[in-house]
């Protein structure tokens, strides 16, 4: 649950090292949550205070949204884009994303090859190698959480 601090003045605002010792002097102040609802799934009276489905409905969602997906290799990830992409991550072992640059602020495996820019079905820039990087499977999950919201979620777009 996240806190909000109030000081009683600005020096121990300014000094956070001394709020130790004038620990009896700072309020803290549970930040307000948004209240319980009712799951959005019909005629299910269940309260949620999060996701907006109760955990069933949450997985039965889960399952419809991803049932309603094309096939992987009707998207373009069949066994030509298996081959491409097991030779791209040979020639490019570890992790290309913003947060890792290849080893130069940490060091992680790529398992994943990753488009930059989002391919939406466009085959063109599907097959375009400079539009590739070298990813691990937790910095590409990130990315593409983030990018396409996840689970039918509005993202952020890219």
């Amino acid at each position: 649950m996240p806190y909000h601090f109030r000081y009683c003045c600005n020096r121990c605002v300014r000094r956070p090292k001394r709020l130790a010792l004038r620990a009896a002097q700072v309020e803290i102040i549970k930040m307000p949550q948004a209240a319980p609802k009712p799951c959005r799934w019909p005629n299910c009276a269940a309260i949620v205070a999060n996701s907006g489905y109760c955990d069933q409905h949450q997985q039965l969602r889960n399952k419809e949204v991803e049932r309603q997906r094309e096939s992987a290799s009707k998207r373009g990830y069949g066994r030509a884009w298996q081959k491409a992409s097991k030779a791209f991550l040979r020639a490019h072992p570890l992790c290309q994303c913003p947060d890792c640059l290849e080893g130069k602020l940490s060091l992680r495996s790529a398992q994943v090859v990753d488009h930059k820019v989002p391919h939406r079905g466009d085959m063109r820039l599907f097959w375009d190698s400079s539009n590739w990087q070298a990813m691990s499977k937790e910095c590409h999950d990130r990315k593409t959480a983030a990018e396409d919201g996840g689970w039918g979620r509005p993202g952020r777009g890219g």
